[in-house]
């Protein structure tokens, strides 16, 4: 997550819209796909979690988000993220922050970091708001 001249970028949201089996690398799927596996482990270093073949990623990008912008009358006046958790049957569902939401958002806030944004974050609620004054 990044804000650039005041606007948010999103990175990484689409990992809940995607369900496939195409990238799994079962034993007993083709040879090009359980090549696929064997790079996947060269190139990024993870296993998908077995029990969950439709869900081919990997295990932390489980801790995801739904953007939520907000407008008015001169465009946007705020960014908030909702901390979801993708479930076993690969489905996003919302969490508070008391529950899963701020082990979620202490993720997103620790990737941005590591990827050295300097995004602003705070909580409003069950929400992680976006700082989009003051940021690069």
């Amino acid at each position: 997550m990044e804000v650039y001249r005041g606007r948010p970028i999103f990175h990484g949201l689409g990992n809940f819209a995607t369900v496939t089996t195409a990238l799994s690398g079962d034993a007993d799927q083709t040879p090009e796909r359980r090549s696929w596996a064997r790079e996947r482990r060269r190139l990024f270093g993870f296993d998908p979690d077995p029990r969950m073949p439709e869900y081919p990623f990997h295990p932390q990008s489980r801790r995801t988000a739904v953007a939520e912008l907000r407008f008015g009358d001169d465009g946007l006046t705020g960014a908030q993220l909702i901390p979801c958790w993708i479930d076993e049957q690969c489905r996003p569902r919302p969490e508070t922050r008391s529950g899963r939401g701020q082990d979620i958002g202490d993720y997103i806030i620790s990737i941005s970091q590591e990827a050295g944004l300097r995004t602003g974050f705070g909580w409003d609620a069950d929400r992680l708001h976006v700082t989009l004054e003051g940021n690069a």
